[in-house]
């Protein structure tokens, strides 16, 4: 009868909270989240961002040798590069090396020569005119007193008014 005297009923059986097994230890449920999709997930998209970031890298590199190209064949820019120096008709700047290296002695000795090889030689001109040399010209031009009228001395005009008029002709001082 020591069960009477806890004053508890005959047929209820009493249990205590730490006699009872624990009903999921792990603290989780199982049935809700799958560890293995979540996994097959995130693979997915580390893969994913890799193909894209290879098939950019390609791409990207492809795109780069064509403008390679295409810059080789085309000028994309309107100032000229530092190396072409001016046009041929602008007298270059001397003694400075990217420009005319030479000396103004050199280019004056250069320039003579160029000169007499024009005044002393034959042949064309581009724009179709012959040309002499200067010795002969003269020799022409002292046989032939009508080519020049103005010097001609049976011209109407003497000696002496020939040296007083201004140069230019009769009409210069008016």
């Amino acid at each position: 009868m020591s069960e009477q005297s806890t004053n508890h009923p005959p047929h209820a059986v009493v249990h205590h909270h730490a006699d009872m097994p624990e009903e999921h230890p792990e603290r989780h449920e199982h049935s809700d989240v799958s560890v293995r999709g979540i996994w097959i997930t995130v693979g997915a998209v580390f893969a994913t961002t890799i193909a894209v970031m290879a098939l950019l890298y390609v791409v990207f590199f492809a795109y780069e040798g064509a403008q390679a190209r295409v810059d080789e064949v085309e000028r994309r820019s309107a100032v000229q590069p530092v190396t072409q120096g001016p046009p041929d008709e602008v007298p270059r700047l001397q003694g400075i090396a990217s420009f005319n290296a030479e000396t103004p002695s050199s280019d004056m000795l250069r320039m003579q020569t160029e000169n007499k090889a024009i005044v002393n030689g034959w042949g064309k001109t581009p724009d179709g005119r012959n040309h002499i040399p200067i010795s002969r010209a003269i020799e022409i031009a002292a046989d032939r007193p009508e080519m020049f009228p103005a010097r001609a001395g049976g011209g109407g005009a003497t000696t002496q008014n020939a040296t007083t008029q201004p140069a230019g002709g009769s009409d210069a001082g008016h």
